[in-house]
């Protein structure tokens, strides 16, 4: 790898991450606004948020056919452009019916560039992956971070939900801008000719199946907090806006921990370990969160840094299975079709849950059992596990 070319290789992959979460996340807060004026029930609203997490499984399997033909920066290059242009024109839907049209071609985008993502790690800076791997999660973060808390503010300056998805998609086309340009100015690698073969599915590979299963169950208590952990004490008799804002403290305390473990990963012990330390620790606060709610705060802040390394380590693991990027491809695409699958239910199981018992305890203590089997199976992905998988 050329070293100069680094840094901006570095800055392209934040750049183009910034465009990953806000046409996700962004629209969660608009939710009523959108459904009073297009008339949506709450099965259809629910579908914005289901549908992207749907195509961002699914598509990730057609991805490494697509980073075979066209090389993974240009997968990922088109990917992002088509999440800002269906993004904006999402904002204009008429009714619902082009609204969900839309969403659907918004989760494309997303599901192709978040399995592309990984693959142009290893093509462009595989000597420094966690580090990179890193810097392109916290930006992630930072954009799901920002949408959240600027979308009702947005809203109201601009004249609605559209107003806000319209800022939404003008600053994906800034952070897609810059993604393009810094790209453009780095020298692009040399492909193997091998490289434009069609990659076989994974499917056989014991080892993609535990990668998919540890991705999993890292993003399930995501998910599944951000579905109901505030309902969760609302119910408990705290004010729908403080509830609010202990999910939110969530994101704060990621954007730090995710740099700190691209550094650390790399430096000191091994994944595996980093990995079982952290996913105790997440049920270590989940628990906290059920048993001891006075320091919801303190347990919410220690989850989200820990479950933040979980999100930076879990998509660092599939780069090592093999030096060759054309052979990570195919085990990405597994795994975020397996975990983008199983996390687009868990909201509605965990809530059916609630429903039959009553409380959201049970829930929430499913949710630590997620983080558990993750102990169990981080145990599993030792480097010797990794090494025999080349």
């Amino acid at each position: 790898m050329d070293r100069s070319s680094a840094p901006l290789r570095l800055a392209a992959l934040a750049m183009g991450a910034l465009v990953l979460r806000p046409q996700l996340i962004g629209i969660g807060p608009l939710m009523p606004a959108v459904r009073d004026e297009l008339g949506l029930s709450y099965a259809q609203a629910g579908l914005l948020s289901t549908i992207p997490l749907l195509c961002m499984g699914i598509f990730a399997l057609f991805t490494p056919a697509a980073v075979a033909t066209l090389g993974a920066g240009r997968t990922a290059g088109a990917a992002l452009a088509l999440i800002v242009v269906a993004g904006a024109t999402r904002a204009g839907s008429p009714d619902s019916a082009w609204l969900l049209l839309l969403t659907v071609v918004v989760g494309i985008g997303l599901g192709v560039a978040g399995a592309a993502f990984p693959v142009l790690v290893k093509s462009w800076l595989a000597d420094r992956a966690a580090l990179a791997t890193g810097i392109y999660t916290t930006a992630i973060q930072v954009g799901a971070t920002a949408s959240v808390y600027l979308a009702v503010p947005v809203a109201t300056a601009l004249g609605g939900w559209r107003g806000a998805m319209g800022a939404f998609a003008a600053a994906g086309a800034v952070s897609f801008a810059g993604w393009w340009l810094l790209a453009e100015r780095t020298p692009r690698p040399v492909r193997d000719p091998d490289s434009r073969r069609l990659p076989p599915l994974a499917v056989r590979d014991p080892v993609a199946w535990l990668l998919a299963a540890i991705f999993a169950l890292t993003a399930i208590p995501y998910y599944g907090l951000a579905a109901w952990l505030p309902a969760a004490y609302v119910e408990r008799g705290w004010d729908p806006a403080a509830a609010g804002a202990l999910f939110a403290s969530f994101g704060l305390s990621g954007l730090p921990a995710s740099l700190l473990v691209s550094v650390a990963a790399d430096r000191w012990g091994s994944r595996q370990r980093w990995m079982v330390m952290a996913s105790a620790l997440v049920a270590v606060s989940i628990t906290g969160l059920i048993v001891a709610p006075w320091l919801a705060l303190g347990w919410a802040l220690l989850g989200g840094a820990f479950l933040a390394m979980l999100f930076t380590l879990g998509l660092v693991l599939p780069l090592d299975v093999s030096p060759d990027p054309a052979k990570v491809g195919p085990v990405v695409g597994l795994m975020m079709f397996v975990g983008y699958l199983l996390m687009a239910g868990m909201p509605a199981l965990l809530g059916a849950v609630r429903d039959l018992t009553g409380s959201f305890t049970t829930s929430l203590w499913l949710v630590v059992g997620t983080a558990v089997l993750l102990v169990g199976a981080s145990l599993l992905a030792s480097p010797a596990r990794l090494a025999r998988a080349r």
